[in-house]
């Protein structure tokens, strides 16, 4: 048995919110969109690049693969300026969290801190130890992150311009 790094997300995050995020967390560009009937001095949604938001987009950098199971998939980081590797983490759904679980390396150790901080949740760094729960964070957001609300969906949107990269792409 090898060991993982455990990293337990919140049910409310959404898929295409945590490929977002693990785009920007490893430096994958990102704009500013607007819909069509917003004035150009505000931006209404953050795009990121080289993100798969779909299926069938393996040529994209951050993608992910689906089997017969629909509770579980794998998603894969092609390249990453931390450590030039590919990745690949496994993402499934527990009881009540969803279950990111990639090698127990320097580059899962770091990025799951990160997205734990941004949406919530904890992370198990060595998943064959006695601690479950190294470092846990709750949700920086009142609402969590389900941006029903208009309110909520700016500031979840304002939170995604404003998150950093982990690493600087050379």
């Amino acid at each position: 048995m090898t060991i993982s790094c455990n990293i337990y997300i919140p049910t409310d995050v959404r898929v295409n919110d945590l490929l977002d995020v693990i785009g920007i967390l490893i430096g994958e560009e990102k704009s500013k969109g607007s819909f069509s009937n917003n004035p150009k001095n505000k931006f209404d949604y953050v795009e990121v690049n080289n993100i798969a938001n779909g299926y069938e987009q393996q040529h994209k950098n951050i993608h992910f693969l689906t089997g017969a199971n629909p509770q579980h998939f794998v998603i894969v980081i092609k390249n990453n300026p931390f450590d030039k590797e590919h990745h690949v983490g496994n993402y499934h759904f527990e009881s009540d969290y969803f279950l990111l679980s990639g090698g127990s390396s320097p580059f899962w150790k770091q990025l799951g801190q990160r997205l734990i901080q941004f949406f919530g949740g904890w992370i198990d760094y060595d998943d064959c130890d006695k601690i479950d729960k190294d470092v846990e964070y709750s949700c920086p957001r009142k609402n969590g992150n389900s941006h029903i609300e208009n309110r909520d969906f700016d500031q979840f949107q304002q939170d995604l311009w404003d998150l950093k990269p982990l690493w600087r792409k050379k």
